[in-house]
C-alpha cells in the first residue's frame, strides 16, 4: 500500500512544470486523471481496510480542507507512514491549508531517512520562494539517494531559481548522467 501512495505522490510530482506568471510549481492536468485512478486502485487492492484509510482515500474528504487537515493531524496520532504523511502534508497544501509545511516537516522529523519526505518538504519550500531552506532538503535527499536524478534536478533548480546558474548546471548535468533518458534532465542541462 505504501508503493501505491508513494506512486500517487509520484505522479503529483513528477509532472510539475514553473509556471512563470505566477512564479510558482504548478501540475499538469493530465496528473489529476492519473491521481484518482491511483487513489481508486489503491482503495480497492488495500487488504488493511479500515475507516480512516478509506476516509483519506474518499473524493469528498480529499477536497474539503477541514476533513484534510483532521486526517493530518490523525495521522501523526497513529505514526502514519512517511508516504501516508507526505500525501496528506502536499494535499494541505494544494487545498492552501496553511498546516501543510508543518505536517511535511513533522514527516522528516519522523522520518529523517525517507528521500521522498525530504524532497516534498523542499518542493513546498520552493513554492514559497525559501530556495535556501530548500535545498537543505533537497541535499538530505541526495544523501539518502545519492544516485537520485531526481535530487539532483531538483537541487538543480532550486540553485537556478536562486541565482546560481553555474552549481545548478553542474547538478543538472549530473542528473543527466545518471537518467540519460530523462527529457527533463537533458533539457535543464541544456537551459543553463
Amino acid at each position: 500500500m505504501s508503493a501505491l501512495d508513494d506512486w500517487q505522490r509520484c505522479v503529483d510530482h513528477a509532472r510539475l512544470e514553473w509556471d512563470e506568471q505566477s512564479g510558482a510549481w504548478k501540475r499538469c492536468d493530465d496528473n489529476v486523471r492519473r491521481q484518482k485512478w491511483l487513489k481508486d486502485v489503491a482503495l480497492q487492492a488495500d487488504p488493511e481496510q479500515n475507516v480512516w484509510r478509506e476516509r483519506v482515500r474518499d473524493e469528498q474528504t480529499w477536497n474539503n480542507a477541514a476533513a484534510m487537515k483532521e486526517m493530518g493531524q490523525t495521522a501523526l496520532e497513529k505514526k502514519a507512514a512517511a508516504s501516508a504523511l507526505v500525501t496528506l502534508g502536499c494535499r494541505l497544501i494544494v487545498l492552501s491549508v496553511d498546516d501543510g509545511l508543518a505536517l511535511l516537516k513533522r514527516a522528516v522529523r519522523e522520518h529523517p531517512d525517507d528521500f521522498w519526505t525530504n524532497v516534498a518538504v523542499g518542493d513546498a519550500l520552493v513554492n514559497q520562494k525559501n530556495f535556501a531552506e530548500s535545498a537543505r532538503y533537497y541535499q538530505a535527499a541526495l544523501a539518502i539517494r545519492p544516485n537520485s536524478s531526481v535530487a539532483y534536478n531538483n537541487l538543480g533548480a532550486n540553485l537556478a531559481h536562486s541565482g546560481h546558474n553555474d552549481e545548478a548546471l553542474e547538478y543538472f548535468r549530473e542528473a543527466a548522467r545518471i537518467d540519460p533518458n530523462s527529457v527533463t534532465c537533458q533539457r535543464k542541462s541544456a537551459m543553463c
